[in-house]
């Protein structure tokens, strides 16, 4: 059997428009040098995905950076704890700003 990996391999090039999005928001922050909170951002941009996907993949895109990038920002969790489960905390939105 032959198997044809070309049009799988153009297709991991294109980005996904969730992780794109992301990122437009972390160079909206660069460019104005001011904090923002992802659902602000995400109310601004009217984008379309779930909003607790949004917050999830803002995360998974702080986490993706490289130790030396993940310095030039700061990343503040809002939400609350779990009144039952110690440890368990409740996030509502982020703000994302510079160091």
């Amino acid at each position: 059997y032959d198997i044809n990996v070309t049009e799988q391999e153009t297709l991991s090039l294109v980005k996904d428009p969730l992780q794109h999005a992301v990122e437009a928001y972390f160079c909206d922050v660069i460019d104005s040098g001011q904090p923002k909170t992802a659902l602000d951002y995400f109310e601004e941009q009217q984008l379309e995905f779930d909003p607790e996907v949004w917050l999830y993949q803002v995360i998974g895109g702080y986490q993706a950076l490289g130790e030396e990038e993940k310095q030039f920002f700061a990343l503040e969790p809002h939400g609350k704890n779990d009144q039952v489960y110690t440890g368990n905390f409740y996030i509502s939105d982020i703000t994302l700003g510079l160091r």
